[in-house]
């Protein structure tokens, strides 16, 4: 077998025998002998090769040497129809509960709830709408696997790799995802629930990785957004965002990069309508402070200018001004225009144009992102 990363565990091949250790008679002899075809290996006694699932392989060609069921020439997992005797399967299974090797494993559609597979191998494994309710498959190995439609609700997949696996339609209320790997994992239908473990961050993002990551996140928010979970779906779609701001920065896009970056600081991506209206108060705030010191309003009330230029201005002086001045900027930000006070001079005047112009803008953004939440939560 391939030597093993640092951290990664591996099955033992309980079951399984390396082709070139014996002889032929694969399939035979009350054998399983189902296994990869790799470069010309893994094939049966009468010359005919069976492989795994598509794109699997192994290091030194495992090949199953379990005993056959009935009159096939396959063992329980690896045969096929529904009448196989899952109480047996279990049985083994339970007998000592180590990791072992079952990849390939043909388990569409059979009961195998509270079974565990903790540690095993199953990769390019079909369980396509079987039932693993309540099931242990934490840190098993599902790359390439089949579990569209699958009941799962209650499994555990804690450290479990989903990497390029189908769960497609499955049942995963209440199950255990957390430290999961989902890189290319296909998660359209799957149902979730507020039980479902998830973590808010994926790995994938420490390993610079960040392709992966993002459509991770685009997954998971699809499902969330979907199972009625919004404030979950809306820390997905930020994560997302946040992955694809350091994408365009890393790759040179700087265009993007800085368009993301509006939007983060704005409005975190446009799902946060509070960061529009502290943004707002923000800019009210400035260009009320913009007004006195950089030109003068007039009251067309009592014909008085209220400004900071010209000389030193008292304390209680200062607190007039800027109470005016304040509630001018706020006429101007939301377009009221009462008329009751005005700007004087080029400056005061250029002001209130912009700031008319990016009260508009930043109302009709606000409007948007109040649009977006309300969208999310039909």
């Amino acid at each position: 077998m391939a030597t093993a990363r640092r951290g990664e565990h591996r099955p033992r091949p309980r079951g399984y025998f390396v082709v070139g250790d014996v002889s032929s008679g694969m399939g035979s002899s009350g054998r399983c002998g189902y296994g990869p075809n790799v470069e010309g290996e893994g094939r049966d006694g009468s010359g005919t090769a069976k492989p795994v699932a598509e794109g699997v392989s192994f290091a030194g060609a495992y090949c199953c040497a379990r005993p056959t069921w009935g009159d096939t020439d396959r063992c329980l997992w690896h045969g096929e129809g529904a009448d196989r005797p899952t109480s047996a399967m279990r049985a083994e299974r339970d007998a000592d509960g180590l990791p072992e090797r079952l990849d390939g494993a043909n388990l569409a559609g059979l009961d195998l709830s509270g079974t565990s597979f903790a540690g095993c191998s199953l990769v390019g494994a079909d369980l396509a709408g079987a039932s693993l309710v309540d099931a242990d498959l934490t840190r098993a190995d599902l790359r390439r696997a089949d579990l569209s439609s699958a009941d799962a609700r209650g499994a555990s997949f804690a450290g479990t790799s989903l990497e390029d696996a189908t769960l497609r339609e499955a049942d995963l209320r209440g199950a255990d995802l957390a430290g999961c790997r989902l890189a290319g994992t296909e998660l359209a239908g799957a149902r979730l629930d507020a039980t479902t473990s998830l973590d808010p961050r994926t790995g994938y993002e420490g390993e610079d990785q960040l392709d992966a990551a993002a459509r991770i996140y685009r997954s998971l928010y699809e499902c969330t957004l979907a199972a009625g979970l919004v404030s979950v779906a809306i820390g997905f779609a930020i994560r997302e965002r946040d992955v694809r701001r350091r994408l365009a920065w890393r790759d040179g896009r700087s265009g993007d990069a800085i368009r993301f970056e509006l939007l983060r600081f704005s409005s975190r991506y446009g799902f946060s309508p509070i960061r529009v209206l502290l943004l707002a108060v923000v800019v009210i705030l400035l260009f009320a402070l913009a007004f006195p010191f950089l030109g003068a309003v007039r009251d067309t009330t009592s014909g008085l200018l209220y400004t900071f230029r010209g000389g030193e201005v008292d304390p209680a002086r200062a607190v007039v001004v800027l109470f005016n001045t304040v509630y001018f900027s706020v006429v101007t930000f939301t377009t009221v225009g009462y008329g009751d006070i005005y700007p004087v001079g080029a400056i005061a005047k250029y002001l209130a144009t912009v700031e008319s112009f990016t009260g508009v803008v930043l109302m009709v953004f606000l409007g948007f992102v109040l649009g977006n939440r309300a969208t999310m939560m039909q």
